[in-house]
């Protein structure tokens, strides 16, 4: 978790992690199709970012980090990708 100071609405404490997209429509591109797959979730990794959990304003000042490790998050990209490249195996043989 980080913990953040928010000058919008001057909260102290841990801050909100927050994503761009849909994981529902990350996970059917990944089924589907690999590349657009791939590109999507190239593209919501790189809109991730620390907001308040208050008043969602884009994250302020960062008082403390710590370092936690995901790792639902990280098995489902790797089922998800086995899936698609199974999936296209299958539609290809």
């Amino acid at each position: 978790m980080l913990e953040i100071q928010c000058p919008n609405c001057k909260y102290e404490g841990n801050g909100k992690y927050i994503t761009k997209g849909s994981v529902a429509l990350e996970l059917g591109l990944w089924l589907l199709f690999m590349f657009p797959g791939l590109v999507y979730s190239i593209w919501r990794f790189s809109t991730k970012k620390w907001v308040c959990p208050e008043c969602d304003f884009e994250i302020g000042r960062k008082i403390k980090e710590t370092k936690e490790v995901c790792m639902p998050g990280i098995l489902i990209k790797v089922i998800a990708g086995t899936i698609g490249i199974v999936f296209l195996l299958y539609i290809l043989a």
